[in-house]
């Protein structure tokens, strides 16, 4: 009797590694994970010898046999039965485990996210949401969304009803949406999230709009002709107008924004009156608000204009910083006003500011522009002294404004 125990014994063991479903001993395996594995005999069922034990996967699984896995961490199970997991099975664990989006996130990962549907994807995200990081729901919603199976209007219909199973509040999960849809930088999609929610009467949090005046209203010149040419910039005012008639007072980054994307485009007098607006609304101005106005000016080539609201700053108790200085230096520098552009550069080391590399490239352009070689070659020489490594701007300031640029750098023809 006992050699027959034993023998059993070896075939479940033999049979349990051939599965590749190898647990250690010190793995403690629920009661319920023994549906997994049940003997089937063979036709002969008389000869003991014929009869072997062999894996059995259930036609049938139980929302608790899977929550039981997903606690006890046991993936592979999950990962094994994952085509035997239908929809509602798949729901119903993601309901159950709302309040531990770190398990539904790994439950989804090991079933595989890409293979469910709509509604199971959503409500996956819904529950994910929950985590104090935000960054794997929103992985998931850019999954969801650059795969190209599904409308953004399909995706939003289908939040909507995870959050209303879960209870979760109006914005959170829409918010979470049009931040994906800035993220992948795809801003017809966010506006139409947008123009969705204003039809349920609800609006974005204040992060949200921001996302997507971020989206817009990026710094680097290609984007900002890209913004005027599509006209992002009335875009922009009227979500921004949009977000106060709501009743919901933006904040320093979204004025910050929309301030550099007027500046940028030129209209300079909208970009004072959201100054204004920011006093009316007690928002603060910073060091950032006031280098995107002196920019602004010093490209319309008012540089004394701009050099007057170093003094506003100072008298609103906001310490100019270097860029504001090198800001004004390349204001005079570029419509050769090289006085005046050394002056600021003196009044930015005597208040403790030493030259960047943006400084003396425009001394350097500036001196070059208005052929003063020698004195070109001198901040070359002092900018390198100082560590400062010239970059190709450097260079190419020399060669435009240098007629002999080799004999200029010291180096010999052959």
């Amino acid at each position: 009797m006992k050699s027959h125990k034993l023998l059993n014994y070896q075939l479940l063991k033999h049979n349990h590694l051939k599965t590749g479903n190898t647990i250690s001993h010190n793995t403690k395996i629920h009661r319920s994970h023994v549906v997994f594995f049940s003997t089937t005999p063979n036709s002969n069922t008389n000869n003991p010898q014929n009869q072997t034990l062999s894996p059995s996967i259930p036609t049938e699984l139980t929302p608790q046999a899977i929550l039981d896995s997903i606690h006890s961490s046991q993936w592979h199970f999950i990962k094994h039965l994952a085509h035997k997991i239908t929809p509602s099975l798949i729901s119903t664990a993601l309901t159950s485990l709302h309040k531990t989006p770190d398990l539904a996130f790994q439950f989804v990962t090991h079933i595989g996210f890409g293979d469910l549907d709509i509604k199971s994807k959503c409500l996956a995200v819904a529950v994910i949401s929950h985590a104090p990081n935000s960054k794997p729901s929103l992985q998931l919603l850019k999954e969801t969304i650059n795969s190209g199976v599904y409308s953004i209007r399909e995706v939003f219909n289908e939040l909507g009803v995870a959050r209303g199973v879960l209870g979760i509040k109006t914005y959170v999960l829409y918010d979470l949406l049009i931040r994906a849809c800035c993220e992948l930088k795809r801003g017809d999609d966010a506006f139409e999230c947008f123009d969705m929610m204003k039809g349920k009467g609800v609006i974005p949090h204040v992060h949200a709009c921001n996302d997507m005046l971020s989206l817009f209203l990026k710094s680097n010149r290609t984007e900002k002709a890209w913004v005027l040419k599509r006209g992002r910039m009335k875009q922009a005012d009227d979500l921004f107008e949009k977000i106060v008639r709501k009743g919901i007072f933006p904040d320093l980054i979204m004025f910050n924004a929309l301030i550099d994307g007027h500046c940028a485009n030129g209209n300079m007098d909208r970009a004072f009156a959201l100054l204004k607006e920011m006093d009316q609304m007690k928002v603060v101005p910073d060091e950032v608000t006031f280098n995107t106005l002196m920019q602004g000016r010093c490209r319309e080539g008012k540089v004394e204009a701009a050099r007057e609201l170093i003094e506003e700053m100072k008298s609103r108790g906001i310490k100019p910083d270097h860029i504001c200085y090198n800001t004004l230096i390349s204001g005079y520098s570029k419509r050769g006003d090289m006085k005046d552009a050394f002056r600021v550069r003196d009044e930015m080391l005597s208040i403790g500011f030493n030259p960047t590399l943006l400084t003396y490239n425009a001394l350097i352009q500036g001196l070059c522009k208005n052929e003063e070689g020698d004195h070109a070659e001198q901040l070359l020489k002092e900018m390198i002294s100082k560590g400062i490594t010239p970059n190709d701007n450097t260079y190419l300031s020399l060669i435009e404004g240098i007629g002999n640029v080799e004999e200029f750098l010291g180096i010999s023809n052959p």
